[in-house]
């Protein structure tokens, strides 16, 4: 990202629902409607929040995916930074996972191990690093073309901010596991 114009943190959902019971939930008609977080979870959010509210201010902006783990995580930072809204956006999507929907979590190792070769990696038709990243650089085109001088939250989920985080660094999509992976309510600035 060439000078942008806007400051962006990427923090990643609070524990979820489909975190403790070792789920895949990538499926919008599952995502959006269950799955939300869990008490740790939205404990887990308030804390990161609080560490680090001397970052933001009440011009700052929450857009967050509108997955439910998601939006309870950017509802609970828009209560602790006092700010008006959220701004939910399509594109902040969990990654889509494919046949490996409801399976047992163990399955991401696979899916990486098979990113790390080919940044076009969609075995079980899942979608790709590099659709991802397309997708997710997609939304900060957009809000650099929307907004000025804004300090950014971007609410997601690990692939999706994970894959963004090594986007804006210039580096191949398929290299999203080489560094530590985002942990629940891990706030990180990208730029």
């Amino acid at each position: 990202m060439k000078n942008p114009q806007n400051t962006y943190y990427i923090i990643r959902h609070g524990e979820s629902e489909a975190n403790k019971q070792g789920l895949i939930i990538s499926f919008p008609e599952n995502g959006t409607k269950a799955y939300g977080l869990t008490d740790l979870g939205k404990e887990q959010v308030k804390k990161s929040i609080t560490e680090n509210k001397h970052l933001f201010n009440n011009k700052s902006l929450i857009i967050s995916s509108d997955f439910l783990r998601a939006k309870e995580t950017a509802e609970i930072i828009k209560e602790e930074l006092e700010l008006a809204e959220v701004i939910f956006n399509t594109l902040l999507r969990e990654r889509t996972f494919g046949e490996l929907e409801k399976a047992h979590h163990g399955h991401y190792k696979k899916a990486w191990k098979l990113d790390k070769k080919n940044p076009d990696n969609k075995k079980w038709d899942i979608e790709s690093p590099q659709e991802v990243l397309t997708r997710v650089t997609r939304l900060i085109k957009d809000l650099e073309g929307e907004f000025k001088q804004k300090t950014i939250i971007l609410v997601g989920h690990g692939d999706p901010l994970q894959i963004l985080r090594v986007g804006i660094q210039k580096k191949c999509p398929s290299s999203h596991m080489d560094e530590e992976g985002l942990q629940n309510a891990q706030l990180v600035r990208i730029n």
